[in-house]
């Protein structure tokens, strides 16, 4: 009868410490993050949430172009909170969130899952929810640090998850973007000022809806500014 072989001592507990510590790590990493996201939400003017690869660079560019032409700063780096605002105090203060740390930090209870923002304006992006896990399954394959992917508890590419997998996985998967799109769809009547813009739409009719972003955004820019950061943002010039 053969003996049963047990791994101990210090190996085992030198990799038992490890993957503790690895955890600790990454849960200190995602409070702090979540910690720093409350508070530029509590200090900021206006918030605009969506999901990873939903499309919402196209309307950084768009604000970016607007805020440097109408208060006539220099171009420089996208707007990003208050970076602009620095530069001229006029410019609003603007938090761009996936939400994806602060649920680490601030605990909400159910059915109130957006408390943290009941008090701001927040401008709700969202996309074609099976677009955007596409979108983020080549983020994962091609893009993604490891780090992050290990933050977020997503599955690393070593998985090799192919892309039916990915959207499938309870983690990554269109089920859980729609979920959570639900609750900001239902949230969104408890926000103080809320307005929900599709990507879709945005891309039928650029300047009408990047008019109606800006008259949410209380900026007055006129209609020819907002037509030249349209232009300013199309897909041929960002490239």
């Amino acid at each position: 009868m053969s003996k049963q072989t047990t791994t101990s001592g210090p190996e085992m507990t030198e990799g038992y410490l490890s993957a503790l510590s690895t955890r600790y790590l990454m849960r200190k990493e995602r409070r702090r993050r979540g910690k720093q996201e409350l508070k530029r939400i509590n200090n900021s003017n206006f918030v605009i949430f969506s999901h990873g690869n939903s499309g919402r660079t196209w309307l950084r560019v768009m604000l970016t172009r607007l805020i440097e032409q109408y208060y006539g700063l220099e171009s420089g780096p996208l707007i990003d909170f208050d970076n602009l605002h620095k530069f001229d105090d006029r410019v609003p203060k603007i938090v761009f969130t996936h939400n994806r740390w602060l649920p680490y930090f601030k605990k909400v209870r159910d059915q109130q899952e957006c408390e943290p923002y009941y008090c701001s304006s927040v401008l709700i992006w969202v996309r074609n929810p099976l677009d955007t896990c596409v979108s983020q399954y080549f983020q994962w394959l091609h893009r993604s640090k490891d780090e992050n992917l290990r933050l977020k508890g997503w599955p690393s590419r070593d998985s090799g998850l192919i892309l039916k997998e990915f959207l499938l996985h309870p983690e990554t998967g269109v089920e859980r973007l729609c979920r959570e799109l639900n609750i900001w769809l239902r949230e969104s009547e408890k926000i103080s000022r809320a307005i929900i813009v599709r990507y879709e739409d945005m891309l039928k009719d650029s300047t009408n809806g990047f008019d109606q972003i800006v008259s949410f955004f209380k900026i007055g820019a006129p209609r020819q500014l907002i037509e030249e950061a349209v232009n300013f943002s199309s897909f041929e010039n960002m490239r």
